[in-house]
């Protein structure tokens, strides 16, 4: 707390994400976004990606989809690869369409009981490829809870998992899932924090 309050920009960005979580006192709803953009305010990449994030979520700040574009934007200009291929995930041809990523896309029913929709172009496929590729770098084997406190590999679940944070500062991820809930019509915080999945031929997830 004393190398945020002195100005570095890593031990703010830090100590708003324990105060988000939980992990440390916090004297208002907003203290945390202050933090975050003051780190921002010293051109600390991070904080921009994560800034980012509260602004999507509309968390301990309004909800700014401009803003949160333009703190990524500003993390790519500053060099971030992240930013960078955030930026061009999010950017089509005639750049970013902030619309198209919240309101609900169109669906198409396809049986009334189990419930089941499709909805085409769901994702631009820029966006689909760079969650792909994110989640691949955080692979691993996917585990079967036991107990309430112990998980292990079995072979009923064989399938690899990456997970994420709620918080995670990505852009396109929370974007997705904004998208999600629109879909369902539900709000963002009802989500569970995003999971990538991946089966191989003949892995399965079967009852356990």
């Amino acid at each position: 707390m004393d190398a945020a309050a002195a100005g570095d920009p890593r031990a703010q960005l830090a100590l708003a994400h324990f105060m988000l979580t939980g992990r440390a006192p916090a004297s208002s709803l907003e203290e945390p976004a202050r933090l975050v953009a003051a780190a921002c305010a010293q051109n600390f990449t991070e904080a921009l990606l994560y800034h980012a994030t509260l602004a999507a979520l509309g968390v301990s700040r309004p909800q700014s989809f401009d803003d949160a574009f333009k703190f990524v934007a500003r993390a790519a200009e500053l060099g971030h690869p992240e930013a960078q291929g955030q930026m061009r995930a999010l950017t089509g041809a005639h750049g970013i369409d902030r619309d198209a990523w919240v309101k609900p896309p169109a669906l198409v029913q396809h049986a009334q009981s189990p419930r089941i929709y499709t909805a085409e172009n769901f994702l631009p496929r820029a966006a689909c490829e760079w969650l792909i590729e994110q989640g691949g770098r955080r692979l691993h084997r996917a585990l079967v809870r036991t107990s309430s406190d112990s998980s292990v590999v079995g072979e009923v679940r064989t399938k690899s998992v990456a997970g994420s944070s709620m918080l995670e500062p990505d852009l396109v991820m929370q974007l997705a899932r904004l998208r999600i809930a629109a879909t369902i019509e539900q709000t963002v915080n009802q989500l569970e924090p995003t999971n990538i999945l991946r089966y191989e031929v003949g892995q399965q997830y079967g009852a356990h």
